[in-house]
């Protein structure tokens, strides 16, 4: 994956503009411009130009982003072109990597029989995964099918998770963009690369780990919200639980959500957190009006909603939250309880 110097170099001047200053909080890639007032995305180049860019950046995508490590974090944020998703997401995900080196193993997986209770479950889940999205709106279609597989399949690898609910809504993300054997090893990389299993396995301490540091971080960016939600006992966990374990993929619109993958498999799990408290920001006013079961539902419907570059630019103004996400987990303590947190 070397590039030739004279590609480096096209790779270095797309960004050549000292001018611009790096700022993460509102997006500046010359692909495009979103119009916070009037909610229009405005495309600089043609899409070909556009299509063209991307695929020379991923062709070389480690040399490049190494070199920009600023400038992919903004060309992420901005989102990635509808058509090089399949492309982009094994290579963000380093699962290409794994797909070359484990040649087989999915097909292998597929042939062993899975066990009656991990493929009751399953199957009772795809059906309520995503039913209005044209993959899976009817019984046996492609979609479902696949979704099937690439799940039954990761429980023959990682019986410490077998299957687990929110799942199934993770893994869809990624079918509805890469084929069957891109998805299983993009959901490997996820799941045990990046320890996002700790979502799913006896216990779920990443899930209560997240609930703890997303309470912290709303009594620190919000801290009017932070008093409301507790004065009427709405802890985070009840509005906030499908965030974490699908990755937002839970009643949102599609494309926020495929807009939240890319820059999760890009920076990582963290950046959830900006879209979390994006949405309180969002809706703060809503939320203060109302009251104990009402803010619960509210939260939980309304997020379909939420418009995407909204939410995107708003969750990147929280510029800090890496920083005090890493002091906030070492207060956290494994036998807290949810009511605690």
């Amino acid at each position: 994956k070397n590039a030739p110097l004279e590609q480096m170099d096209f790779f270095k001047s797309l960004f050549n503009n000292n001018d611009e200053p790096k700022d993460l909080s509102i997006t500046k890639y010359k692909f495009s411009t979103y119009d916070e007032t009037t909610g229009i995305t405005h495309t600089r180049d043609s899409d070909d130009q556009q299509s063209s860019n991307w695929r020379n950046i991923l062709s070389n995508w480690d040399m490049w982003s190494m070199i920009n490590p600023i400038e992919s974090i903004i060309i992420i944020r901005e989102g990635i072109p509808e058509d090089l998703r399949q492309e982009a997401w094994p290579i963000l995900a380093g699962a290409d990597l794994l797909l070359d080196k484990n040649a087989g193993v999915y097909d292998a997986l597929l042939r062993r029989t899975c066990s009656a209770e991990v493929e009751e479950l399953i199957l009772k889940d795809i059906k309520r995964t995503m039913p209005k999205h044209k993959h899976f709106k009817l019984k046996n279609v492609d979609g479902q099918l696949s979704l099937y597989n690439v799940l039954r399949a990761y429980s023959e690898m990682d019986p410490e998770v077998g299957y687990c609910q929110g799942m199934s809504f993770l893994c869809a993300m990624l079918v509805c963009y890469l084929n069957e054997e891109e998805a299983f090893w993009v959901l490997v990389s996820l799941l045990k690369g990046r320890n996002y299993k700790q979502l799913y396995v006896v216990g779920f301490p990443k899930l209560k780990m997240s609930v703890f540091t997303f309470s912290r971080l709303l009594h620190s960016y919000m801290p009017h919200i932070s008093t409301h939600l507790k004065e009427q006992n709405v802890q985070p966990l009840f509005y906030s639980a499908e965030w974490w374990t699908t990755l937002f993929s839970y009643n949102m619109g599609f494309e926020l959500t495929s807009r939240i993958y890319d820059i999760v498999l890009h920076e990582g799990y963290e950046f959830l957190f900006n879209i979390g408290l994006a949405i309180i920001k969002i809706y703060e006013d809503e939320i203060l009006e109302r009251e104990f079961e009402d803010i619960i539902l509210f939260l939980k419907s309304v997020t379909f909603e939420l418009k995407t570059e909204k939410v995107i630019i708003e969750a990147c103004r929280f510029e800090s939250v890496r920083e005090s996400i890493a002091l906030i987990e070492k207060m956290y303590d494994p036998g807290m309880a949810y009511d605690e947190m």
